[in-house]
């Protein structure tokens, strides 16, 4: 895979948990690889993010926790949400954004070097 299309320089990643600032703070001094981490740490405090992705449970209110990859048009090209028991992979979702950044069809499972269909 080769990620060279028009949007391979213009990554921007967010977090944005459902929960308060302080307790953000708190969850990012938490472990040490989030620490440093270079990348806007969000809270979506009012819920209104979540109930406008239909990602928040509504018993709890919480958000489910979602990837979204959105090219610079505003299109979503990605979306994965995933029950709060089940972690995300940091490896695939840079997989995905490589494929989708291939401009060709990518068979299931394809890794960077590969040809795409």
């Amino acid at each position: 895979m080769n990620p060279t299309s028009e949007f391979s320089n213009q990554r921007r990643i967010f977090n944005l948990p459902s929960f308060n600032k302080d307790l953000l703070i708190v969850w990012r001094n938490a472990a040490p690889e989030l620490k440093n981490l270079e990348i806007p740490l969000l809270a979506d405090t009012s819920k209104s993010l979540g109930e406008a992705l239909v990602i928040l449970e509504e018993e709890f209110k919480f958000s489910y926790r979602a990837t979204y990859i959105v090219d610079p048009e505003g299109i979503i090209r990605l979306a994965s949400v995933n029950e709060l028991s089940v972690g995300r992979n940091v490896n695939e979702v840079l997989r995905d954004l490589d494929a989708l950044q291939t401009g060709g069809l990518t068979p299931c499972n394809l890794q960077p070097g590969q040809e795409t269909l």
